[in-house]
């Protein structure tokens, strides 16, 4: 029962939530604990937030779900618990999630994010997921928007090229699911599971997803080109020849990145990637290459803070 209560809530899909810390840990304020501790709760709140639009999902289509041979055994389309019930449910974690924003993160400009959220995937649900493209735009706008709140609720400013960066992933990944799936089902069956992509014509996925990974990947060069890491450069200044010693260290993960990025892309063309939060968990060469990014990244940023501690 409390596996199906957790399937029912979409824990896995929370991993997406972790997108709100982007502004924090590129901000340099990520050891901050006033700042984590308000974006950890604003992480809760968004993560009750977007189970609560999970099950209004799953009221929604529990008819068409009895009839798949894997969402029929969900609570809902299995009728374990009743339509009332999961309203209940649905209207009590919700409530859940405006109570932790109102007490401990505090900001009306959260709290207006979380409406503007909810309310925008209330129409997905309801309108937009059966419009090919403007399905795909509209979850990737979801991507962005939980990186824009995580700098509003702290009122950090985003560098132009980290938001075009982002915004490219976002289109990245809510588009590959759809080439994956394609991949993998074919394109009858694909059709029918999801219609919207009817509207894509053979070939034109491949164009979006080159174009959007070949502006995802500039944009990321000119951020890191831009970003001055002072802290390392002082340490390794009396050991440098004068021409390396311009504090864009930043550079140095771009080869990791661009192994990631183009993992994804291979994972989406073999149809191994419809389900965007499970593909770094099954696929241990993008986990460690997430994992490596993330380490790097982090010395690079933090290590002046870190050796201050030490």
């Amino acid at each position: 029962m409390v596996k199906s209560i957790l399937n029912l809530f979409r824990v896995k899909q929370w991993v997406k939530n972790l997108m709100i810390y982007i502004p924090l840990f590129f901000s340099g304020n990520l050891l901050d604990s006033a700042s984590f501790y308000k974006t950890t709760y604003a992480f809760i709140a968004l993560c009750f937030l977007s189970s609560a639009v999970y099950i209004f999902n799953d009221i929604l289509d529990r008819k068409r779900d009895s009839l798949h041979p894997k969402k029929k055994t969900r609570l809902i389309s299995s009728g374990k618990i009743s339509v009332f019930s999961a309203v209940i449910l649905l209207l009590s974690i919700l409530s859940f999630a405006f109570v932790i924003s109102s007490l401990y993160v505090q900001s009306e400009y959260f709290n207006a994010f979380m409406i503007l959220y909810a309310s925008m995937m209330l129409f997905y649900t309801l309108f937009f997921k059966h419009i090919g493209i403007v399905d795909a735009i509209v979850i990737a706008l979801g991507f962005v928007l939980r990186v824009v709140a995580g700098a509003v609720l702290l009122e950090l400013s985003l560098s132009a090229m980290l938001v075009v960066a982002m915004i490219g992933a976002a289109i990245l990944i809510s588009f590959g699911k759809r080439k994956a799936e394609i991949s993998s089902m074919g394109w009858e069956l694909a059709i029918k599971h999801r219609p919207a992509l009817i509207v894509y014509p053979k070939g034109v996925l491949d164009i979006i997803i080159s174009t959007v990974t070949s502006v995802t990947f500039f944009a990321y060069i000119m951020y890191c080109y831009g970003y001055k890491t002072e802290g390392l450069i002082t340490l390794l200044e009396p050991y440098l020849p004068p021409r390396f010693q311009d504090p864009q260290w930043l550079l140095l993960t771009i080869p990791v990145a661009f192994y990631v990025l183009t993992r994804y892309l291979i994972l989406i063309y073999k149809g191994e990637s419809i389900i965007p939060e499970d593909i770094w968990v099954k696929d241990s060469s993008l986990r460690y290459g997430l994992v490596l990014w993330i380490l790097l990244m982090f010395l690079l940023i933090y290590f002046e803070q870190l050796s201050r501690m030490f």
